[in-house]
């Protein structure tokens, strides 16, 4: 019994390495993702503090 390729029948793979305008558009979404973490981490450490300031003025 013959095992049967997942690839059977895909497109081969370009022999050429992606243009220019592909990369730059990896680089921007990189970049993007990365603003997006920062300024979620940034508000995650502002909110810590906020808890952390609102729990030892109450004391």
């Amino acid at each position: 019994m013959k095992k049967s390729d997942p690839l059977e029948g895909a497109a081969p793979a370009a022999a050429s390495p992606a243009p220019i305008s592909a990369e730059a558009e990896i680089r921007r979404r990189q970049r993007s993702r990365s603003l997006v973490m920062a300024l979620a981490l940034g508000a995650f450490v502002v909110l810590l503090y906020a808890i952390t300031i609102v729990r030892v003025g109450g004391q």
